[in-house]
């Protein structure tokens, strides 16, 4: 079996290439109850703490998860892990924002051609978050269920938002 199809050995591999330092356990344990990234069908990230490289690298993750159906990322603590590295020789662009990570993720959601629910709950995102979510919600007809409760999203794009939902689930 190829290093691909084991999700926790490709999930260290997706934060050595994202030169995360200590990949969270708690993910490592979870993704190490699948045997292939076929079997991930539901990822919760729901208050862990992990840095912004950490993120990418579970998104890299879910891009190969062919049959995930649903995301919860509400209350997702995503901090930048390495401002600190700033002193410790971090080069400067090397940690990626917060919006770098909302659009590595959100793109994933666009394009993943099996994720039906997606919840943002409880986060700190505004409007550029907002404009990335509805691309995804339009774009995404298999999104069918999407969950913004407490975000900082204006009413309109959150009813554009659910006016696509709407659509896809009665497509």
């Amino acid at each position: 079996m190829a290093i691909e199809d084991k999700p926790a050995e490709f999930f260290a591999k997706c934060c050595e290439a994202r030169r995360v330092k200590r990949p969270n356990k708690t993910l490592v344990k979870e993704f190490g109850k699948y045997t292939t990234l076929s079997e991930v069908r539901e990822v919760n990230l729901s208050g862990h703490y992990l840095g912004t490289k950490q993120v990418m690298a579970v998104v890299d993750l879910l891009i190969k998860c062919r049959n995930l159906s649903s995301l919860v990322v509400s209350g997702m603590c995503c901090y930048a892990a390495d401002l600190g590295g700033i002193w410790h020789g971090t080069k400067s662009g090397e940690v990626p924002t917060g919006n770098e990570v909302w659009t590595h993720l959100l793109d994933m959601a666009r394009m993943h051609p099996t994720l039906a629910h997606l919840d943002v709950s409880d986060n700190d995102c505004g409007p550029l978050v907002g404009r990335l979510l509805e691309a995804a919600v339009k774009d995404n007809k298999h999104l069918v269920r999407v969950t913004h409760d407490n975000v900082l999203i204006d009413k309109e794009t959150l009813a554009a938002i659910d006016a696509h939902v709407e659509r896809n689930a009665k497509a």
